[in-house]
């Protein structure tokens, strides 16, 4: 019996898949620069001169799908901005979701990963190497120094990479015109079943 329970012909396997934005965060936590964790915690210019956050703390940022205040949280696993991002003490936030899959062949397709980073308005600049920058275009720096090319999983690396798949970019599109703005990044990954037999290789981190 091959993959798929498909006597003769193996087809690729996405059952891992909904895992995949959880071990971008991960990957963040574990091998990311301090420095994402607090613009995303801190919100005035002098963030970077804070403490480095432990890893309990980082993980404490992730929203736990349970507790109904998100505005207790700065990363989420899903697209939608909650009302309180209207509210002058809305928190800079991460939304790590998959936007979009395309299959190339019965084994071979590419997956997209939307990381959408939005701030409130109010805390928009701070300061980085001395000079006064814009939040969102710091944290998609740092998150693309720390993701492109790392494994995830799914056989192949996430890459930032219009070869790979043309929905690769990066835009400054969302906003409310009036509190609170962010851009979303494009990131891909190719997702390959490698033989004939059924079998699939999955390098998962952090188990």
């Amino acid at each position: 019996m091959l993959n798929n329970n498909n006597n003769y012909l193996s087809y690729n396997n996405f059952d891992k898949v909904p895992t995949f934005p959880y071990q971008i965060i991960h990957y963040l936590i574990d091998g990311g620069n301090e420095d994402l964790f607090k613009a995303l915690k801190y919100q005035d210019t002098d963030a970077l001169s804070q403490n480095n956050l432990t890893s309990n703390e980082k993980l404490n940022l992730v929203w736990n799908g349970k507790d109904s205040q998100e505005q207790n949280y700065n990363i989420f696993l899903k697209p939608l901005i909650p009302n309180e991002l209207d509210k002058a003490t809305s928190q800079c936030q991460l939304r790590i979701f998959r936007y979009d899959t395309t299959p190339e062949n019965r084994l071979n397709a590419v997956l997209i990963y939307e990381i959408d980073i939005i701030t409130p308005e109010k805390c928009a600049n701070l300061y980085y190497n001395n000079m006064l920058v814009e939040r969102t275009d710091l944290i998609e720096s740092l998150i693309l120094n720390a993701l492109n090319g790392t494994d995830i999983g799914g056989t192949q690396f996430l890459a930032f990479d219009r070869e790979l798949s043309r929905s690769c970019k990066s835009l400054l599109n969302i906003s409310n015109s009036k509190s609170f703005y962010g851009r979303s990044l494009f990131l891909a990954q190719r997702l390959i079943s490698p033989d004939s037999s059924g079998g699939c290789v999955w390098l998962i981190l952090n188990n």
